[in-house]
């Protein structure tokens, strides 16, 4: 969001009168960044250039020179001076040419906010905003509404993976009664009081913890959670709670998932899970995610690398001299050492799997690519393509960790019973969906049947999208006309997925992606690491 700077402000940035100094520097707030870019107009320059003191000079030009200056259109310009000097004359208000012309070509860029501590300015600007749709704000009118969007947003309800299922932050005191009778562990001893006030510290402080409800509807809640990540190194999960019912373990797995993958995204080597009342189905999920017991609850490793493997077992060695608790990672260092860990599939996937995503890039994993319809992927594992829809996808399937896709055993691109490695989705162009044409997820291929649809279906029902009928489309009627059915688990969604024309120029020729591809090891790293890359 571009917000244009005014005189008044751009020189209070460096400037001696405390109070005003405090409102403008308020705008460079590290948590301002990623949403708001600061704009000036060459008129500041212009301004600079009137100041004798040479050294005061230049140091203001220095700091005109960080910011980006506005492109506009002189007739444009032109317009916008002539409209704004009648609504001056209506309004009885007067400004200098310089304040002018910094609105005019505000204007004529189209800019959506003008900042500024000019009274002069600031008394016109319902008008100023009814003629020519620019919002004229002080800086911290503006920090006041971004704060308020920022926790509008924070307490949204979010579907959970295209579901209907909700996850919806809890801040408010009034629930800490409702959601600690509701998550009791009574049976394991848990006093109500004690709860409470662990959910009372959690919720009063927003600033360390996000603490959420996971909803099925406002009536049923399912779950509730919360984490930080003010530790060193770890995403810590405090509270972590699923209520019996027939998604118990499925959501169960899916939250486990959620908090290495949120680890992940903030960067975070470790995930730990301290809540000291785990049901079954959760210590069964992540004993399966490769946590390791630790004096305070379970530990997990998950590594946003792709390495060789020498250089994951030193990366993981470094981790170990950290804390007492990272210790597991020297075992799997050591594993990684093993001179035919490279050529040994299983093993291999097995380390990526405990210390997912990491990626072995040395490995001699089969990893191919495989083109998918839109309509499949936002159903099996693409959430931000579902979100994108107002109906909701299938809540068992769309939150399950381990799924099933179907193609014809034709054209296979290397694939047979008896393969595992890695699958590159690319998502097929559709124009109902942003961000399609693209190679969005990168899964672990685990399993690969051939078989006749019925057959098929039978086994893989409970993993798959597809209906049997659908499956018959695919071998035009034929029941005895073979399929091929692909295990696939643990989707990483790409930050930056990478189009078609990218593909080809890494590739080195000209593809459509039709049918599945499958590709080196120099070629899945770059892919890969273009993919994911911050």
């Amino acid at each position: 969001m571009c917000a244009v700077i005014d005189t008044s402000v751009f020189f209070d940035l460096q400037g001696d009168e405390a109070r005003s100094k405090a409102e403008s520097d308020s705008l460079l707030a590290d948590w301002l960044q990623p949403d708001l870019e600061l704009c000036i107009t060459n008129e500041i320059f212009k301004v600079i250039n009137s100041i004798d003191d040479s050294k005061q000079r230049n140091g203001k030009r220095q700091l005109a020179d960080t910011f980006t200056q506005l492109p506009y259109n002189q007739k444009d310009f032109q317009t916008a001076c002539r409209a704004l000097t009648k609504v001056l004359l209506s309004t009885q208000v007067t400004i200098n040419k310089s304040d002018l012309s910094q609105l005019a070509i505000a204007i004529a860029s189209d800019a959506p906010f003008f900042l500024t501590r000019n009274s002069q300015i600031l008394a016109i600007a319902d008008a100023i905003n009814e003629e020519f749709n620019l919002s004229i704000l002080s800086p911290t009118s503006l920090i006041v509404k971004l704060d308020y969007l920022h926790e509008y947003i924070n307490y949204q309800p979010v579907r959970l993976a295209g579901t209907g299922i909700t996850r919806q932050r809890v801040h408010k005191f009034d629930q800490v009664r409702f959601l600690s009778e509701t998550f009791l562990v009574g049976a394991k001893g848990e006093k109500l009081s004690n709860f409470q006030g662990r959910l009372g510290y959690i919720i009063a402080n927003p600033d360390k913890f996000k603490c959420y409800i996971i909803l099925q509807s406002e009536k049923n809640p399912l779950a509730l959670i919360a984490y930080h990540t003010h530790k060193n190194h770890e995403l810590n999960v405090p509270i972590f709670r699923v209520r019996s019912g027939p998604l118990e373990e499925t959501l169960a797995r899916h939250l486990i998932f959620w908090f290495i993958s949120l680890s992940v995204r903030e960067n975070l080597p470790f995930t730990r899970i301290t809540e000291p009342y785990l049901d079954h189905t959760i210590l069964s999920g992540i004993q399966d995610d490769a946590f390791f017991k630790v004096k305070d609850g379970y530990l997990n490793a998950n590594l946003a690398v792709a390495v060789t493997a020498t250089e994951l077992s030193d990366y993981l060695t470094t981790l170990a001299n950290r804390s007492q608790d990272y210790n597991f990672c020297l075992k799997i260092a050591d594993t990684l050492k093993t001179d035919k860990l490279t050529t040994a599939v299983k093993t291999t996937l097995d380390v990526e799997r405990i210390l997912w995503p990491a990626k072995i890039i040395d490995a001699d994993l089969p990893t191919i690519i495989i083109p998918i319809q839109a309509e499949w992927a936002k159903e099996l594992f693409d959430e931000d393509l579902a979100n994108q829809l107002l109906w909701r996808s299938e809540t068992d399937l769309a939150l399950k960790r381990e799924l099933v896709y179907y193609r014809s055993h034709r054209g296979n691109g290397g694939l047979k019973p008896g393969v595992v490695g890695r699958i590159l989705w690319y998502v097929s162009y559709n124009k109902k969906y942003c961000g399609t044409g693209k190679v969005r997820a990168c899964s672990r291929l685990d399993e690969v049947v051939v078989n006749k649809p019925k057959n098929l279906h039978q086994q893989f029902r409970r993993l798959g999208v597809y209906e049997l009928e659908d499956l018959m489309k695919l071998t035009k009627t034929d029941p005895n006309k073979k399929l091929m059915a692909l295990r696939f688990s643990d989707t990483e969604l790409f930050k930056n997925p990478i189009d078609l024309a990218e593909i080809q120029e890494i590739l080195g020729k000209r593809l459509t992606l039709q049918s599945p591809l499958r590709i080196s090891q120099e070629q899945f790293t770059i892919i890969y690491r273009e993919c994911t890359q911050n």
